[in-house]
């Protein structure tokens, strides 16, 4: 028969390890990469820019809250428009409260040439706000070549 001490020592085993486990995919959750990945989700059905805003750090909000009303919809259609739908994300970089993100995207729609190739990278920054990864700044770029 196992002795009180070693029943609690293994019930507080028991706590540790499952507290670890919960914070293990509380960190997670909470990355840069999957903040990332659900402001892509949200982009892609988003029908006006301030569907996306709570994905954004305090100081793009208030870029686009000065924003003119009648700029907006082409400032969306837009970013909808470059932003690449298949994308991969090769590297992920946090330090405190801040982060980046490299990704890879290959633009299947105008790589249709045998004789090209092109290459899309992209790197996106975030601030940490409130317990939350908030986008700063994605850009993208792009390299053309012919083979």
């Amino acid at each position: 028969m196992k002795s009180n001490a070693s029943v609690l020592r293994q019930l507080f085993l028991y706590a540790l390890s499952a507290a670890v486990s919960i914070n293990a995919v509380q960190a997670e959750m909470l990355s840069p990469k999957n903040s990332y990945l659900k402001y892509k989700s949200a982009l892609s059905s988003a029908s006006k820019i301030e569907d996306l805003c709570s994905f954004y750090c305090k100081q793009v909000n208030d870029e686009i809250k000065q924003t003119p009303p009648e700029m907006k919809p082409m400032l969306f259609s837009l970013m909808k428009e470059t932003s690449p739908q298949l994308v991969t994300i090769t590297s992920e970089d946090v330090s405190g409260d801040s982060a980046k993100l490299a990704l890879v995207s290959s633009a299947t729609e105008a790589n249709k040439s045998p004789n090209v190739s092109e290459t899309t990278t992209g790197t996106v920054t975030f601030l940490k706000e409130d317990g939350e990864w908030k986008i700063k700044k994605e850009t993208w770029s792009s390299k053309i070549e012919s083979k």
